[in-house]
């Protein structure tokens, strides 16, 4: 540029320029945060094509976009920081003691309830806010106040279980079978038991099997001493029961039902495969599913297919319910701090979330919510009954 035309530009260029300044000025005021993610993104376990965390890390980022604006306006931006313990119960607490000394300000994930239970008193310990989407085991609510969950809890999902087989599905003599070193197995399967019987019904086998057992000859055998099975509770994972429900069908013990929780899961893509042409039905427990729910679930879902052209499951719209639950505590907090995001965290005594309405009762870190019972056909899912649990909450 010559002489002559810095002259003549000057003007209109002067102006330009400060704005450009300002604008960088502004876009480098901006505070970063990290907000960790914390889950099993490496190893293939209750799926056989896709790791555990795909769907919950996109319905995080989701989250993330429905705030940018409000964010911006504050000059915050958010980014995820992954923490990958590879279904791996040393890297579980390798993963909260790096959480613990990072610089996150919130952590959501350890989608099971063991590896939220090793994680949890670190995280309490650190003071990081930990919101455990889809953990459910009853211990969970005594770590501390630090640590919180998005989902009900194995209380709630026993009794409704257990309610629906005695009222619903009139069954008098139950079996359970549950793996013993899995804490939310067990959690689940106290509470089962201990409805069923309240309701006058039997449980006339109870016995365990470790989760990495794939000999089941000794349990057949004792079961099928067993006269008179309604049904067999199996209050485990996918991965389990994939093992054994086509042991138990070859071996000609075949119930009317089987009955579950929530960790079967939403695809069953694992026990499809197995289970191949055998028949059976079951009845579990959801989180959430596409066909239940008000406007923001369906927006959700809407959002999630469009943006990603992938169906979402209930471990998704948890994960999105927690990371907005997170962004709202960040944009009212006064000042950015684990301790004020907390603080904000524990505000929130209800709340309209895509899995559904959350109730959180004084002084509780685990919300009332509603829940799907789904019935499973030949490893075919669809929902059969939404029932509602903060307006007919039970004791």
């Amino acid at each position: 540029m010559t002489i002559k035309s810095m002259k003549l530009w000057g003007p209109l260029v002067a102006p330009l320029f400060i704005i450009w300044m300002c604008a960088s000025l502004s876009s480098l005021g901006a505070k970063t945060l990290d907000i960790g993610l914390a889950g099993n993104f490496s190893m293939v376990v209750d799926s056989v094509d896709d790791p555990t965390l795909k769907y919950p890390r996109k319905a995080a980022e989701l989250a993330l976009k429905k705030y940018e604006a409000q964010l911006k306006s504050k000059d915050l931006q958010i980014q995820f920081q992954d923490f990958d313990y590879a279904d791996n119960k040393i890297k579980t607490i390798q993963t909260a003691q790096s959480i613990a000394q990072s610089s996150v300000v919130a952590v959501v994930g350890y989608t099971n309830s063991s590896d939220a239970l090793l994680a949890g008193p670190i995280l309490q310990k650190a003071g990081v806010p930990f919101i455990a989407q889809s953990a459910t085991a009853e211990r969970l609510e005594e770590i501390g106040p630090f640590v919180r969950r998005a989902c009900f809890d194995d209380a709630f999902q026993g009794r409704i279980m257990a309610d629906f087989a005695r009222n619903d599905l009139k069954l008098k003599r139950v079996a359970v079978i549950s793996v013993s070193d899995c804490a939310y197995c067990q959690s689940l399967r106290a509470s089962f038991k201990q409805r069923f019987l309240s309701l006058g019904a039997e449980v006339v086998f109870d016995e365990v099997f470790l989760s990495d057992d794939s000999n089941f000859a000794s349990l057949i055998q004792s079961l099928k001493a067993v006269p008179d099975l309604d049904a067999i509770f199996f209050p485990n994972y996918e991965r389990h029961a994939a093992r054994v429900l086509p042991a138990f069908y070859d071996a000609d013990i075949r119930p009317r039902y089987w009955l579950s929780g929530d960790g079967w899961g939403a695809s069953l893509n694992l026990l499809r495969k197995t289970m191949g042409q055998r028949k059976y039905v079951a009845y579990g427990i959801a989180h959430w599913r596409p066909d239940f729910g008000g406007s923001e679930s369906k927006k959700f879902y809407s959002d999630f297919k469009s943006s990603y052209h992938l169906e979402p499951n209930d471990t998704a719209a948890l994960v999105y319910d927690s990371v907005s639950m997170l962004i709202e505590s960040i944009l009212k907090a006064k000042t950015i701090s684990r301790d004020s995001i907390l603080a904000e965290l524990e505000s929130f005594k209800t709340y309209e979330g895509a899995s559904g309405n959350f109730n959180y009762p004084p002084g509780k870190r685990t919300p009332l919510k509603d829940a799907v019972l789904i019935k499973i056909e030949n490893s075919n899912v669809k929902s059969e009954k939404y029932i509602f649990e903060i307006k007919n909450r039970k004791p």
